[in-house]
């Protein structure tokens, strides 16, 4: 399953379904830059998951984190896609994880 989200750059999502979820897609014609990045899972979920962070395009990961429940992970980062990228997160399993991050748009 796919979600695509239009988040303003900074603005935290809530995460909750298993697979791949889009958290952010350059403009057309650009690239992605991810500078901070920041994931949370409460207390409240029933189970671990395991948290993937990756481009849309690429084979690896650029983060791969196990939620607990509660858990936090924070990484100030400068990481870039290429042209037409999204950014991604899959979860292993439907638990909630909220996101927070700082993106922008280059050429």
């Amino acid at each position: 399953m796919d979600t695509s989200l239009t988040p303003s750059h900074g603005q935290p999502i809530t995460v909750s379904a298993a697979g791949d979820t889009t958290l952010y897609t350059p403009q057309a014609n650009k690239r992605a830059r991810l500078v901070w990045f920041a994931m949370s899972s409460p207390q409240s979920n029933t189970a671990s998951v395991v948290a993937t962070l990756k481009w849309s395009g690429a084979t690896g990961a650029i983060y791969a984190q196990d939620m607990d429940a509660p858990d936090k992970f924070f990484h100030r980062t400068r990481r870039e896609g290429t042209v037409g990228e999204s950014l991604i997160l899959n979860l292993s399993g439907a638990q909630t994880v909220r996101v927070n991050m700082d993106c922008e748009d280059f050429l």
